[in-house]
């Protein structure tokens, strides 16, 4: 089965008595330009003690009933694809700023680094 964009469920029921099991099985396919964002799984368990059969209702022992839900969250690539927040976009201008004042130094600080390391002030 191919999922579509959305929310895709799929749901049956599952079955154990005396070591046979009754499993569903299923395949599926994620389209090209699509991601699968989220899966969920829901299940809900009962122990039934009488099951009505052709002779009537009969009790039973070691039965075990699951109902099940799969849920795939299949979302469009470029939907899926956040766009920067407006926080991340400054935080990385000011780092380029702070970057570049420390690559170009002012004038002045050429000149003050120029008196430290001669020991006296030229003119």
């Amino acid at each position: 089965m191919t999922f579509d964009v959305g929310l895709n469920t799929v749901s049956g029921q599952y079955g154990y008595k005396d070591r046979n099991s009754d499993f569903d099985t299923f395949g599926f396919v994620v389209p090209e330009g699509t991601l699968l964002v989220g899966i969920n799984y829901v299940y809900s368990t009962y122990y039934p003690l009488f099951m009505l059969g052709f002779g009537g209702w009969r009790e039973i022992d070691d039965f075990i009933i699951q109902d099940y839900t799969w849920e795939f969250d299949v979302r469009s690539a470029a939907a899926a694809t956040p766009e920067p927040s407006t926080a991340t976009v400054l935080l990385l201008v000011t780092g380029l700023i702070v970057l570049a004042a420390r690559l170009v130094p002012a004038q002045g600080a050429t000149r003050v680094a120029l008196i430290r390391s001669s020991g006296r002030a030229r003119p």
